[in-house]
């Protein structure tokens, strides 16, 4: 009881000053609360309208399995969709090499969905799979293969991926 107590008495006096600190500099603070405000309102429209969009990519693979029949394309490709998604909403910038592997190969999976047949053959040392790495660092590399090769008529339909470690 002795620290609720303390805790509650600390809660009390941190609200008080902060009552007075608006009092002092209204201006300042109420713009710094505005702003924070502000804030916390586009993380809960963007959280609001991610879960829309996940809700809707849902729906439609329900649709699909039941007018086509589970394991289909559209199946397949709002479960990689999905996943990329919750991918690029998560807050690390920098992740491991093996995760970024599994999100370019959702990333791949997608694409050949637009243009089928093409290979990919990955070449990976395992040793640098717990290395940090850029999010999203290869999927512009991979673009690039697509919208510069591939739309354009290259004869080989085939990309190779190669990540090794060369001197440091």
């Amino acid at each position: 009881l002795q620290n609720y107590e303390d805790e509650l008495s600390f809660i009390t006096s941190s609200i008080q000053q902060y009552g007075r600190l608006i009092e002092q500099d209204s201006p300042s603070v109420l713009q710094r609360l505005t702003k924070l405000q502000e804030k916390q309102v586009a993380v809960q429209q963007y959280q609001i309208r991610t879960h829309f969009l996940f809700n809707a990519l849902e729906s439609i693979k329900v649709m699909s399995i039941e007018e086509i029949g589970s394991g289909n394309e559209i199946e397949s490709s709002i479960v990689l969709l999905n996943e990329m998604i919750s991918q690029s909403m998560e807050m690390a910038f920098i992740i491991p090499l093996s995760s970024e592997i599994r999100i370019t190969r959702d990333y791949l999976g997608l694409m050949d969905i637009r243009f089928p047949g093409i290979q990919v053959s990955w070449s990976v040392d395992d040793a640098l799979l717990a290395y940090r790495v850029f999010k999203f660092s290869m999927q512009p590399i991979l673009e690039n293969c697509y919208k510069h090769a591939f739309v354009r008529g290259a004869p080989e339909k085939r990309i190779d991926v190669s990540v090794f470690s060369r001197g440091h």
